[in-house]
């Protein structure tokens, strides 16, 4: 009834001839409550689907995520078994994606290896120990393939968990490929042992190190030996001017055509002349420990790194 705003329910019938039977029934809030489960339902469609999209959106975002980082990613189940594995991930281990169907954690073809080169376990692999214990396991290292052609990979795995479960349902293992990285200190390694046999092979030559403060941070042996100090006696503790008679650092310094100042520092001086200039040679007297002294034809020359910068 549009006057009154409500709703009624009417019923005619006969009960005996010549007589009729109006039933009318107030039905408005029968109606006000079905309008209302249908706005409910029509709201709750409308919700689900928003919802449905923001998982269809994030999936989407989390499947784009997982296919072009550069990040290893690799999905174990609380079995073991591979459950999802991203293209960054097969190429570090130089499998396709159908090899890792059905796969229970790491292939023995890998031949796993820790830093050191021995056996890695399959037992001690951070998403076994992940799934073990719930505890995530970070930057662990580990070599696969022959010694010929290994890559280095180093691993992080994650515990994934659902509500009052206290162990992991899966572990996610991300991994990135530090092979250079592993080259490139081995070669530092290499390089390092070949230079420090050459000091040590220097027997004639006495070879002292600074730092640009001008405190020793090297001493060979035939500098020991020339001295008469021990390595663990210089390195760190002297600086060249417990080598040198009193005042001839300074005299050197003036000579080289420094005015003298207050607090004026001779061997810093001579060290800025050498960084500048790139090498100083002068014959100079020497100290020993016990006193005496020699005469020694004497070089010194900067230290740089790489980029050029001076290091000593």
């Amino acid at each position: 009834h549009q006057a009154t705003g409500q709703w009624y329910s009417m019923s005619v019938y006969s009960p005996v001839p010549d007589h009729i039977v109006n039933v009318c029934e107030n039905i408005t809030e029968r109606k006000r409550m079905e309008e209302e489960r249908e706005n409910y339902r029509q709201d709750l469609e409308r919700r689900v689907e928003e919802q449905v999209q923001e998982l269809r959106e994030s999936e989407e975002r989390y499947r784009g995520l997982f296919e072009c980082l550069p990040v290893g990613i690799i999905v174990q189940a609380a079995n073991g078994e591979i459950t999802e594995v991203n293209q960054a991930a097969c190429n570090m281990l130089r499998l396709d994606m159908d090899q890792f169907s059905g796969m229970i954690g790491i292939s023995a073809s890998w031949q796993p290896v820790h830093e050191d080169g021995s056996p890695f376990p399959p037992e001690e692999h951070p998403s076994v120990q992940t799934l073990e214990t719930g505890q995530p396991q970070q930057g662990i290292i580990m070599g696969l393939g022959d010694n010929s052609d290994r890559t280095w990979i180093s691993i992080n795995s994650h515990p994934l968990f659902r509500k009052e479960n206290p162990l992991p349902y899966a572990v996610l293992c991300s991994f990135i490929d530090i092979t250079s990285h592993v080259h490139n200190e081995e070669v530092i390694r290499v390089l390092n042992h070949q230079y420090q046999d050459l000091l040590a092979s220097s027997t004639e030559l006495a070879i002292a190190v600074t730092d640009l403060n001008g405190t020793i941070t090297l001493f060979n042996p035939a500098a020991e030996r020339m001295l008469g100090y021990t390595a663990e006696e210089v390195v760190g503790h002297l600086t060249p001017m417990q080598f040198h008679p009193p005042g001839q650092i300074d005299a050197i310094a003036k000579g080289l055509g420094q005015k003298p100042e207050t607090g004026f520092d001779g061997l810093a001086t001579i060290l800025s002349s050498v960084r500048k200039d790139g090498r100083l040679h002068r014959e100079w007297t020497y100290m020993r420990k016990d006193g005496s002294s020699f005469l020694a034809s004497v070089w010194i020359t900067p230290v740089r790194t790489a980029e050029g910068e001076p290091t000593g």
